[in-house]
């Protein structure tokens, strides 16, 4: 560990103890807390958490993770009873924070209304304000319309032609086959919305309970604050205000779980994130009932305090990598178990768009290779701007720029040579490019089981712990040096047999072949529950 590390599970740790008394219904509020967002905000905690004399000055000090999954290992073990088999049960999924990802097709087809149930956090709209006049609402009405206007217009040009959209047989090459009818893309992109009937929100399940309770635990939570005179942290106002938030959300949903378990006949729970409050507290309410529990792995692991401390029974995950990973930071190797993920099963069926089509709403050049460049916001933003100053190929190649948002990136204008990805589909970028060329990202990943050359640009992070270190030349933390590598790659073939081969052994121990992630993930779960 270094000393970023040390500190950050230390402060942990030091707000575990101070507030361990906070109690609701036996559940000790701070180890149900997405602790990270608490503090994120506090420029002048993270700037000491660089600082050797910082970890001198805490109360508790930690000198590895390994202590920190001890410690949650207890507060586990205090509340998990004997598992209850129930094959007839229903499997309960909830998915925060749109992480699950799971294929519409596997929500319907593996996952129906007779054997389990959707969770969502419940939604409240805002009442919307009533125009004051006639042309107020004209104008509101007017706006409305060029808004969807421009949205027919703009799903027109990146869809499949009108003549493709016809009945038709599509044979899914996982194994799932469906029979449905074309759909717009709003349909085929959204694999995070469940259609199904089996689907309800957690307030559904929320009885009546005496709400001055909340009330109470934060101002409990303010008097233990204020033993802590000389605590910046603490006493942050962004801190308080999230973790009062987070304190009235965990006592609703342990509240939420009880009705649920009480109401529904539960075989086990299926949650893409244990981090999160909304779904921390949903594993261990279900833990206390004797309820089996799976953490699917949402992404690559890239950094070691968005995945630690482990708290489901099991976490399913995508390759050895993982298991070698978590069993160094002192998990047992019975709870976890090498599913992928059922998204990638969809990696290699035919793509929802043409890559002629593609070319043509990007206004790519069709002569050209197709570079894929995955960029996250502003992060490294400079080495991505060295990264595209040196590249030799601009004449060569079509560089698409894919960003997490469908808006057309910064680098789009300050490179006009760049194109913007809009709003096509990941796996159909994927699909139609010849290279892909990302930072350290679950896209890199995927690219890399389509099938496709992937080279990474590397930025060490704290807890970074390693991941694509096993792709040697296919990895710079240089732009320069990457920029270079790739163009050799385009321009020459004799690289490509020494580059397929450093990929074939990193896919190995990262991601193994063998049976469909949606096939060991139901394997799974009867083993769990019967």
């Amino acid at each position: 560990m270094n000393i970023y590390e040390q500190n950050y599970w230390s402060v942990y740790v030091n707000f575990l103890e101070d507030f361990q008394d906070l109690e609701y219904k036996g559940y000790s509020i701070p180890y149900l807390c997405h602790y990270a967002s608490l503090v994120r905000s506090n420029k002048r905690l993270v700037a000491k958490l660089h600082n050797k004399n910082f970890f001198k000055s805490l109360k508790v000090k930690v000198y590895d993770s390994k202590e920190v999954q001890e410690k949650f290992n207890d507060f586990i073990n205090a509340h998990k009873n004997e598992r209850k088999v129930k094959t007839t049960g229903k499997v309960v999924i909830h998915d925060v924070y749109n992480l699950l990802r799971f294929p519409i097709q596997i929500k319907r087809n593996l996952f129906t209304k007779d054997n389990s149930l959707f969770l969502t956090e419940s939604t409240k709209s805002k009442p919307k304000s009533k125009p004051k006049n006639k042309q107020e609402n004209k104008k509101k009405i007017k706006q409305r319309n060029k808004k969807s206007k421009s949205r027919y217009k703009r799903s027109k040009e990146i869809s499949r032609p009108q003549k493709q959209r016809k009945k038709q047989k599509i044979k899914v090459s996982n194994g799932i086959k469906v029979k449905v009818k074309a759909r717009s893309r709003s349909t085929l992109v959204n694999s995070n919305t469940n259609h199904a009937s089996h689907r309800k929100t957690f307030n559904s399940y929320l009885p009546s309970f005496d709400q001055s309770t909340i009330k109470r635990m934060q101002i409990k939570a303010t008097r233990i604050i204020n033993t802590f005179p000389r605590n910046h942290v603490y006493h942050d106002k962004i801190f308080k205000k999230r973790f009062f938030a987070q304190i009235s959300k965990i006592i609703s949903r342990i509240e939420e779980c009880n009705g649920l378990f009480a109401q529904e006949d539960v075989s086990a729970v299926i949650v893409p994130s244990t981090h999160y409050p909304e779904s921390r507290t949903l594993v261990m309410v279900a833990a206390e009932k004797g309820i089996p529990t799976i953490c699917m792995q949402h992404g690559i692991i890239s950094s070691e305090f968005g995945y630690l401390p482990k708290i489901a029974d099991v976490d399913g995950v995508y390759g050895q990598f993982e298991v070698d990973w978590f069993k160094s930071k002192g998990i047992d190797e019975n709870g976890l178990s090498i599913i992928g993920h059922p998204r990638f099963d969809f990696l290699n069926r035919p793509p929802s768009m043409k890559k002629a089509d593609m070319i043509k709403a990007l206004g790519l050049q069709p002569n050209k290779k197709n570079i894929l460049m995955v960029v996250r916001g502003n992060n490294q933003l400079g080495m991505w701007k060295t990264f595209l100053d040196h590249i030799p190929f601009k004449k060569e190649a079509n560089i698409i720029i894919r960003d997490f948002t469908t808006k057309p990136h910064s680098l789009t204008q300050s490179h006009p040579f760049t194109f913007s990805s809009r709003h096509v589909r990941l796996y159909d970028l994927i699909k139609a490019s010849d290279v892909v060329v990302s930072y350290c990202s679950t896209v890199a990943l995927e690219a890399m089981i389509a099938g496709k050359p992937v080279f990474i640009m590397n930025e060490q992070i704290p807890g970074y712990v390693g991941y694509y270190d096993g792709l040697k030349d296919l990895f710079h933390t240089n732009p320069a040096t990457l920029s270079a590598t790739v163009n050799e790659y385009i321009k020459s073939k004799k690289s490509h047999k020494k580059y397929s081969e450093i990929k074939r052994e990193f896919l190995a121990y990262a991601y193994p072949g063998g049976k469909l992630s949606h096939v060991r993930l139901m394997k799974l779960i009867r083993r769990l529950t019967s």
